[in-house]
């Protein structure tokens, strides 16, 4: 595991100082679990951007924010993003789980 330094804006050190007292942990696993509520949201957001400039199907752009497709189609909405996921895209997409889980 690599270490890294950084200089963080007041606001940040107040929100860890808040979870390390509020989750009794330590400063290091604080910072650990909000870069990882980040890693995840940037990963929605990119494949949501991805999307919507048609550069990824819905599955591809599931698979980049790590969630499955039901919940992507919800990120989507939210987004104010209308699906062109068609009935045949989903037959597709069938046919490739089934090849998938023969595996």
């Amino acid at each position: 595991m690599g270490v890294s330094a950084i200089r963080l804006p007041k606001e940040i050190e107040r929100a860890i100082e808040e979870r390390t007292k509020e989750e009794k942990i330590d400063k290091s696993t604080a910072m650990k679990q909000f870069l990882a509520i980040g890693i995840k949201e940037y990963k929605k957001q990119k494949a949501v951007e991805l999307y919507r400039v048609g550069k990824v199907s819905l599955s591809e752009a599931a698979k980049i924010a790590d969630v499955n497709i039901y919940v992507m189609i919800d990120l989507l909405v939210t987004a104010g993003i209308k699906s062109d996921y068609s009935l045949e895209d989903m037959k597709k997409e069938r046919e490739i789980l089934k090849k998938l889980i023969k595996k």
